[in-house]
């Protein structure tokens, strides 16, 4: 042993410290190694520099774990006497020392002390969609809200429990404030079973006695890309108001698939229904093109066609594509007032035209317009005091959905006239839906029906058939492809023409037209009726008040090569049919009229518009 050097080290510690506590008149340090220790330090430790031990050496803190650290029992009253107390904390690789002022470990490494929180499961979000065998993005996510009573270091986690599923949530920080906290858990991993998992969500610093939240997350199979062929798509099965759907009610369409995996097709609820792909697990195998069936469900609530949008879960190519549900309308009544008998071809009660209503080609089940049952007439008649008295009092208890007028077959003396049309005018103003086709020259009552629908007196004037040898007028149907009646469900007549017979007499034609009406044909044409204002109508509407005008009551047979008789034209069964006709002096000027097809687009709107806002609940 050299002198001044002493070898065994614990031994000098031991003395020295013996020393300090025994003897306070001794003011110098302590040294290890040295016989000059610093007089800034109680001890002082110094490697051997010169001798046989050249290897540099330290001294050992004791090192513990966090865990027991923290068993470590500082009471109240150890607080003075513990502060600057040191160990080494392996667990975090840094020497930890015990704070008096902060009541806690402190870290030399300079991070703070850990957090402490509660969590609010009530807050608990699921952000983004979670696919087998697909990597989470940033768009996978839990986020919540914390209480943070103590700042500091903080973790959350949420993981699939009882087993894992190849995915978890972390999150961790500094709470540089106390206070409620909204976090965000990143996903990361990724999903290997499709499946729901119980997600259990942990906080390291929460003060509850159970510091979990719960919330699921379904994962689902991949989803394949596929595009859907708008063109395809049908609906299939009868649609009533009232009725639930069935079996029967489905959309079928047509996809083509690049990408296998799981698909959804659906529609949302629209009117009452909706339709969707049904099943557990719904997957495209293959690529290829392939047939979806959406199944139907729920009750519709109106009587009118709807539009409802297809959406397909599909990332790529067009995923959407809107369909018209198509009503099957209730069964229906109508009434006609003019010449009775088959030979009447003025009149709805003509062959043909009572074919168009009650024959089923045009108005029923599997007619153009659906209906649970063709037309039934309720009652006809030519007189204008019967007529009145039907309207008045309704017949058998009952009112028509539709009166069918035809002024030219009506018998009537201006009493009768005058009574009718007060009649026509109170069942208009019901609810109730008429076509009123006039009489030559009925000036007085034209006038008296319109300012008792519309408030609009003597607006009519007559018209008549131009130059000479020019009978038989044609007038072009004003192009709208989003009216109801120029397109309607007998087709799109923009363009086309409508006809009158009138050959010596005077068609009633409307000067001006009350407001929400819609003019189907001006009576200014170009051969006779140059001179007319384009703003004067012979044919037209009124959409508020479900009346249809025609200026002329004209003719109708099913004689289609027929040009000089009657312009409408309809088959045997009913059905509307073009002719061409017009100008008697001057076959040059013909052209193919289309009164028949215009009179059912009428009595389709009107038909519809009884469904929804007639006289009769339906």
């Amino acid at each position: 042993m050299k002198r001044s050097y002493i070898k065994k080290h614990f031994l000098l510690l031991l003395f020295g410290c013996l020393l300090l506590a025994t003897n306070h008149i001794y003011s110098q340090s302590v040294g290890i190694n040295t016989v000059n220790p610093s007089v800034l330090t109680e001890l002082d430790i110094k490697n051997i520099v010169n001798g046989t031990d050249t290897i540099p050496k330290g001294i050992m803190i004791p090192r513990i774990t966090e865990a027991q650290r923290n068993s470590i029992l500082v009471t109240q009253t150890d607080t003075l006497t513990a502060n600057s107390l040191l160990i080494y904390n392996t667990d975090e690789g840094c020497y930890n020392y015990y704070s008096r002022t902060d009541n806690e470990w402190r870290s030399l490494c300079g991070t703070p002390g850990k957090a402490v929180f509660s969590l609010n499961c009530d807050s608990v979000k699921v952000h983004g969609t979670y696919i087998v065998y697909t990597e989470t993005t940033s768009a996978n996510y839990i986020s919540l809200y914390v209480d943070v009573a103590k700042k500091g270091i903080w973790t959350i986690t949420a993981i699939p429990k009882p087993t894992s599923n190849g995915y978890s949530f972390v999150g961790q920080g500094i709470f540089t404030e106390t206070g409620k906290q909204w976090i965000n858990l990143p996903a990361q991993g990724t999903p290997q079973k499709v499946k729901e998992d119980l997600i259990e969500i942990s906080g390291s610093g929460s003060t509850d006695l159970n510091a979990l939240c719960y919330t699921r997350i379904f994962v689902q199979p991949r989803i394949a890309e596929y595009t859907i062929n708008c063109s395809t798509v049908s609906v299939e099965g009868i649609y009533r108001k009232g009725v639930p759907l069935n079996s029967s009610n489905v959309i079928k369409l047509m996809v083509n698939v690049s990408k296998p995996g799981s698909y959804y097709i659906s529609t949302p609820v629209v009117k009452g229904i909706s339709f969707s792909t049904v099943g557990p697990q719904l997957e495209f195998t293959t690529p290829g093109y392939r047939m979806v069936i959406l199944t139907g469900k729920g009750t519709p609530t109106v009587n009118s066609d709807f539009p409802i949008e297809i959406r397909a879960n599909t990332a790529s190519g067009n995923n959407t594509c809107n369909v018209t549900i198509p009503i099957t309308l209730p069964a229906m009544t109508f009434a006609v007032i003019g010449g009775a008998g088959t030979g009447n071809w003025y009149s709805w009660n003509g062959a043909v035209r009572s074919a168009a209503l009650t024959g089923g080609s045009s108005f029923g089940p599997s007619g153009k317009v659906k209906m649970a049952q063709p037309l039934v007439k309720l009652w006809d008649t030519s007189n204008a005091g019967t007529a009145t008295n039907h309207l008045n009092n309704g017949f058998n208890g009952k009112y028509p959905d539709i009166v069918l007028y035809s002024g030219y077959e009506t018998n009537s003396t201006p009493a009768s006239a005058t009574a009718l049309s007060a009649a026509l005018i109170d069942y208009i103003n019901k609810g109730g839906c008429i076509m009123y086709a006039a009489d030559d020259n009925s000036k007085t009552y034209v006038d008296l029906v319109m300012s008792g629908v519309f408030g609009t007196p003597n607006i009519s004037s007559s018209i008549g058939n131009g130059t000479p040898n020019t009978d038989d007028q044609l007038y072009m149907i004003n192009h709208d492809l989003n009216d109801p009646i120029i397109n309607g469900p007998f087709g799109y007549l923009g363009g086309k023409y409508w006809g009158e017979d009138n050959v010596t007499a005077n068609s009633m034609i409307i000067d001006e037209l009350p407001p929400h009406s819609v003019q189907i044909c001006s009576a200014n044409n170009s051969v006779g009726h140059k001179d007319i204002s384009p703003l004067s109508s012979i044919v037209w509407y009124n959409d508020r008040k479900n009346f249809a005008y025609i200026g002329d009551t004209t003719g109708a047979n099913n004689n289609q090569a027929d040009n000089r008789s009657f312009p409408a034209c309809y088959t045997n069964n009913g059905f509307p049919l073009a002719k061409q006709y017009g100008y008697v002096g001057d076959p040059a000027l013909r052209q193919f009229v289309y009164n028949s097809a215009l009179e059912m687009n009428i009595i389709a709107y009107l038909i519809k518009k009884a469904a929804v806002s007639g006289i009769n609940p339906h």
